[in-house]
């Protein structure tokens, strides 16, 4: 899940943050404190809708997960 949190949406946050900033940039000039929290609000957005749906996928996911981690202990702990 850490790959689903922090590492895969990363480079698209990123990305997307600066797509929002240069596309709101005829109504709030870039660099201006408008600009700037209308940007960081719609960022923290995704960052809550991201973190939202790998909550669902936990709880969707969870038996799955915790069967393929009792395979892979059961595998390591034979060597």
């Amino acid at each position: 899940m850490l790959l689903a949190t922090y590492l895969v949406p990363g480079y698209f946050l990123v990305y997307f943050s600066f797509m929002i900033g240069d596309n709101i940039k005829t109504y709030f000039p870039l660099g201006s404190f408008a600009n700037w929290f209308v940007t960081t609000v719609l960022t923290l957005i995704m960052v809550f809708l991201i973190i939202l749906l790998e909550g669902v996928a936990i709880e969707k996911l969870a038996p799955t997960i915790s069967s393929l981690l009792k395979i892979i202990s059961q595998t390591i702990q034979q060597f």
